[in-house]
């Protein structure tokens, strides 16, 4: 619950909100937070418990991994007074949609989770020697990302076995030993939620140019 404490160095115009006008806005604003907080934490419960039976909608789980992306960026607080709650609102706000054109923006436009599983082509390509290959995670997974050259033989293991959290990730590939040739990395997934268990593997070609 948020209870503001009155700043009384505060300058006010009494004759528009009177001491009790403010206890009000206080009582209002400490009560439709707490309404909020109990109604979005139901919501996230039932979409849990619909994922737990396997019986949630695409639709529906796409909307458990947005509230569950917003209750990161949006980190629960106890302001201490009008100003204050007012302040952090705005901040929130500029942070997810991105309207500042900051840094700190940018952080968090990076923090928010991908929806599915995806390996990017590589940048660039053709490329010599370096290339930057990504993939996204949706989910905590155990993941693996290995490059083959055109016979299939292992080259290298960029990812071996690692847990990883959901989220974006780079990985530099560095071909100065390799010849001029074609490439392939393969991504493969498990997935160590048992309420999401299943494996995902895509493959891509790349190409060294020297």
């Amino acid at each position: 619950m948020i209870s503001y404490r009155d700043n009384p160095n505060d300058v006010y115009d009494s004759r528009k909100f009177s001491t009790d006008d403010r206890k009000t806005l206080n009582e209002n604003l400490s009560k439709s937070f707490s309404n909020q907080v109990n109604k979005q934490t139901s919501e996230i419960k039932s979409l849990e418990e619909k994922l737990t039976r396997n019986e949630a909608s695409n639709s529906e789980k796409k909307k458990h991994q947005e509230m569950r992306t917003l209750k990161e960026v949006v980190k629960a607080r106890k302001p201490e007074t009008v100003a204050n709650h007012v302040s952090m609102i705005s901040d929130d706000l500029s942070r997810i949609v991105k309207s500042t054109g900051s840094d700190v923006s940018d952080k968090y436009e990076e923090n928010i989770l991908p929806t599915e599983f995806a390996l990017h082509q590589n940048y660039p390509n053709p490329f010599n020697p370096v290339t930057k290959i990504s993939f996204d995670l949706p989910q905590d997974s155990k993941v693996n990302l290995v490059v083959y050259d055109l016979l299939g033989r292992e080259v290298t293991r960029l990812v071996n076995n690692e847990f990883k959290v959901a989220g974006n990730y780079t990985y530099d590939f560095n071909a100065a030993s390799l010849s001029s040739g074609v490439y392939f990395y393969k991504l493969v997934v498990s997935s160590s939620n048992p309420i999401n268990a299943g494996n995902y593997s895509e493959t891509k070609r790349m190409v060294l140019l020297k």
